[in-house]
This record gives structure tokens, sequence and C-alpha cells, in this order.
């Protein structure tokens, strides 16, 4: 076991490590959330996660899955709100703005935050939407995962 602040540089052989034990306190919680077909132009909680700080401490948050774009002018926005149906976290877009094609396309994202939080229970909300002016075609939001790590001050 090092104490806390005993090594200040170091380095370490690849391999060197086998194993290894983060400190008390840090709490990672995963929820998968699967697919969402369709995305309306409002916006919609496609699912959330709670985590439990016994301290105070920063919340790493992670939000990410695949737009799938069914035509041009077609837009995803994507984000991490503190209530349902909000972006007040992050925001991050996946699309194409501008065009008249029907070409299904891909685009991976990750909407990523940090939260400094004080002790206690609190839920983030993963939200999406499909802006009204660049709605032309369907979207599907595919593998979504939200994700939260703890880790006390």
């Amino acid at each position: 076991k090092i104490a806390s602040g005993a090594v200040l540089t170091s380095k370490i052989a690849n391999g060197a490590v086998t194993t290894a034990k983060l400190a008390g306190g840090v709490v990672a919680v995963q929820a998968t959330i699967g697919n969402s077909l369709g995305l309306p132009t409002t916006a919609t909680n496609l699912g959330s996660v709670t985590v439990t700080a016994a301290t105070s401490g920063k919340v790493l948050l992670s939000f990410s899955g695949t737009a799938i774009t069914f035509g041009d002018a077609t837009l995803a926005q994507l984000g991490i709100g503190t209530t349902a149906g909000t972006f007040d976290l992050v925001q991050q877009s996946a699309g194409v703005l501008d065009g008249i094609g029907t070409q299904r396309r891909e685009f991976p994202f990750n909407c990523t935050a940090l939260v400094v939080v004080a002790a206690g229970t609190r839920s983030f909300f993963a939200t999406g939407l499909k802006p009204s002016v660049f709605s032309a075609q369907a979207i599907n939001l595919v593998d979504l995962r939200i994700t939260a790590l703890f880790i006390p001050d």
C-alpha cells in the first residue's frame, strides 16, 4: 500500500502492475439504454443514471451511441441534463445539415461532462431530439449507454 501523496512522479514498466485497487469511495454506474427508434422533434428523455455519493467529489458522465440518419437535412441533438429532457450539462449534434439525398449514414457520438457534487443521491439524464429545422428524414439511435463515475475529493 502506498500512502496518499507519497509518489510525486514515477515510471512504471509496462506489465509491472497486474492488479490495482481504486481508492475507496470510487463508484461507477452504467445504464444500457438500448435503442430509440424514430427520434422526435421534442426533447426526449432517453434514459438515466443515478449516483449516490458518500462525500463531495466529481462525477464524470458519458452518454454514447450511434445516430443513424435516413437522409440529408437531418440532425440529432444529444446531450446530458440534470433533469429529464434537458441539455444543461453538455450537448452535441450528429447528422447532415443540408442536402436533399436519402443516403443512410451512421454518426457515432459521445457526450462527456464533469460535474462537481456534494454528498447525496442525484440522477443524470440522456436527452435527444431532432430539431424541426433539420428534420427532413427519420433518425434512429442505437447502442445507447449512459455512464457515471463518481470520484471522491
